[in-house]
């Protein structure tokens, strides 16, 4: 049997990631080409001018083909924005038969989609939360079970009919088939947490460039998906305001952050205990000076390796504060969102931050 070839596309507010993967029947998937390329003609993950966009996800499709050494037809395609908005209905059907069968759950889910949204927006998943059969509750599979009623809890996430169509005809303008469009906080859910995580209850945020989505979970069930409008973007323009520096400048310091601390030398005297082991190792210092002043913790990091003009240290307590407040900003926001649409925040597994922001990822769990 010939391998299956699918194409995804991260189409994101600073970035567009290209990523092929070959299928094999019982295999992994084997990604065979990768690619990524900053963005142009998109805003907090909405698409505002057609051609850049269009340009911006030509070159990192065309750099993943070349890696991959084959040219493709189709593409899954991600979706975000502040335009993205989530709820949760109930689809009842009768059983047909003395089992139920693949129809009848495909018929309660289609009887689930049948809820009231403005005729401006467009339905992208229906996820079904549990399955309840003649009023027994929490089946997730409820194929080859007897039962006369069968009822469908589903999670129902909707978009704007004008973001997915300008998305849709960019990747068309290629010559390309959506094979389907995925809303980016549930593809990075069934990416990055665990069985463990859903059951218990978490919530994830999937921090971009220009917006942030969200998506919760209760009892292994979705329970909310939305998205903010607010992501890395907004961490560097604030860091470019406060430290007085360029935002190209600002966006190097953000992202070599971590390796800038590693390498800024740390003065801070050691312990007491530190400094007995070391006298008895006889590797104490005799110099009275140093008794009498000891040294501080320097309040500065080294960006002299950025080679930016007329900047060679930043202070550590104004980055540090510029990065918590907004950080502390977007999680006030992200808690009141999902407080309002009456679900919960305070979820035993802790919360699941997914950095990707111009090109950097990691995930954290707190």
């Amino acid at each position: 049997m010939a391998n299956r070839i699918i194409t995804a596309l991260d189409i994101g507010s600073t970035k567009i990631s290209a990523v092929i993967s070959s299928l094999e029947e019982g295999q992994p998937p084997s990604v065979i080409g990768v690619a990524t390329y900053p963005s142009q003609g998109l805003k907090k993950g909405v698409i505002v001018n057609i051609d850049d966009a269009i340009n911006s996800i030509a070159a990192a499709l065309e750099a993943a083909e070349r890696m991959a050494g084959l040219t493709v037809s189709s593409v899954y395609i991600s979706i975000n924005g502040k335009h993205i908005t989530s709820t949760n209905n109930k689809g009842v059907v009768a059983v047909a038969q003395d089992e139920i069968i693949a129809d009848d759950v495909f018929r309660a889910i289609e009887s689930a989609r049948t809820v009231s949204i403005p005729p401006s927006r467009e339905i992208l998943h229906v996820i079904p939360r549990e399955f309840i059969v003649d009023a027994q509750g929490g089946i997730k599979d409820p194929i080859g079970m007897s039962g006369t009623r069968l009822e469908v809890d589903a999670h129902i996430i909707s978009a704007t009919s004008s973001a997915l169509h300008n998305l849709v005809k960019c990747v068309q303008q290629l010559g390309l088939r959506v094979d389907d469009i995925v809303f980016t906080g549930w593809a990075t859910a069934n990416a990055v947490l665990t069985p463990t995580e859903k059951e218990l209850g978490v919530m994830l945020l999937d921090i971009g460039g220009g917006s942030t989505s969200i998506t919760t979970f209760v009892e292994d069930a979705i329970t909310y998906s939305g998205s903010l409008p607010l992501g890395g973007a907004n961490l560097t323009s604030d860091l470019a305001i406060g430290l007085r520096v360029s935002l190209e400048d600002s966006e190097r310091i953000k992202l070599n952050a971590e390796e800038l601390y590693r390498l800024t030398k740390d003065d801070t005297p050691p312990s007491e205990a530190t400094q007995k082991r070391q006298k008895l190792l006889g590797r104490g210092s005799d110099d009275e000076d140093d008794k009498k002043s000891p040294k501080k913790k320097r309040d500065v990091i080294d960006v002299t390796k950025l080679e930016i003009d007329g900047v060679k240290t930043v202070s550590k307590k104004l980055f540090e504060e510029i990065i918590d407040a907004r950080l502390s900003e977007i999680f006030d926001l992200v808690i009141k969102q999902v407080e309002e649409a009456n679900h919960e925040t305070r979820l035993p597994a802790g919360r699941n931050y997914r950095w990707s922001c111009s090109g950097t990822r990691n995930n954290n769990n707190s």
